[in-house]
């Protein structure tokens, strides 16, 4: 096992726009160095299929939504996907913005 494996295996990565292009080559990269991925995406049935790409692993998530849409966000936060707070996550995206980080 590679270091790189090691230190993603129980890793866990929410990731945007995980249905298609840069986002599902980083899932597919992280899911291959034995992290699980959260894809997020509008659409369910792109999500299916980019799931279906991803190094095997029963802890992927698809999740179907508007990232820009407060209600999606309290979704996500039912489903203690995350380890942090909604408002913990808000704050951090306000922060970022601050420093004219770019998210994507």
């Amino acid at each position: 096992m590679s270091s790189i494996t090691q230190s993603l295996a129980g890793a866990r990565c929410l990731i945007t726009g995980g249905s298609r292009g840069i986002g599902l080559a980083i899932a597919q990269q992280f899911s291959l160095a034995g992290g699980s991925c959260i894809l997020v995406s509008r659409n369910e049935e792109a999500l299916l299929k980019a799931k279906d790409t991803l190094h095997d692993n029963p802890e992927h998530l698809v999740m179907a939504g508007d990232v820009g849409s407060y209600t999606f966000w309290q979704e996500i936060a039912k489903h203690k996907v995350c380890t942090f707070s909604l408002e913990e996550f808000f704050l951090f995206i306000k922060k970022m913005r601050r420093k004219k980080f770019i998210i994507a």
